[in-house]
């Protein structure tokens, strides 16, 4: 939720844009590669793959997808009410409110303590997702479980007599 913000002058101020809506300059989106992998982002494509990921899972997880319907949604009104106590603290440093600023940064605090949990919850639903995936791909293999050798490493060979 970076992209909120409104950008701050040398002195505190807030920098003005008047072709923003709002009238404040905000810092733009966070590097694309960054998006592409962040849960919590609210302009990721990541909560799109697992979405699908979700939908690739054997049996009906018609619970697991209403969860995620309803973190997504979450994470979109979450930043549109950043960005408001954003732009009225921004109004009140102009006007040289600091009580108005001091209200104003409890309620972006709150909003940014409400995304981690957001995110958290998110991170919770991915690894349930990939878990489970692998539980049913695991399921799938043919005999014993494979030791799985990491890349680089010499593997070793388990003789019958050994692996008992």
């Amino acid at each position: 939720m970076a992209h909120e913000s409104v950008r701050l002058d040398a002195r505190g101020k807030p920098i003005k844009n008047a072709q923003a809506d709002s009238g404040y300059s905000r810092p733009g989106l966070c590097p694309e590669a960054l998006r592409a992998t962040h849960l919590g982002c609210s302009h990721t494509m990541a909560r799109y793959v697992l979405r699908d990921a979700l939908g690739r899972l054997p049996g009906d997880h018609a619970a697991k997808r209403a969860e995620l319907l309803k973190l997504d949604a979450a994470i979109g009104l979450l930043d549109h009410r950043r960005y408001a106590a954003e732009c009225r603290r921004a109004a009140a440093l102009d006007a040289d409110a600091p009580d108005l600023v001091v209200a104003a940064d409890a309620e972006i605090a709150g909003a940014v303590a409400e995304h981690r949990a957001l995110t958290a919850q998110l991170i919770a639903l991915r690894d349930d997702v990939l878990a489970r995936l692998d539980a049913a791909l695991t399921a799938l293999l043919p005999g014993p479980a494979v030791e799985m050798v990491p890349t680089g490493a010499k593997p070793t060979s388990i003789s019958p007599s050994s692996a008992a």
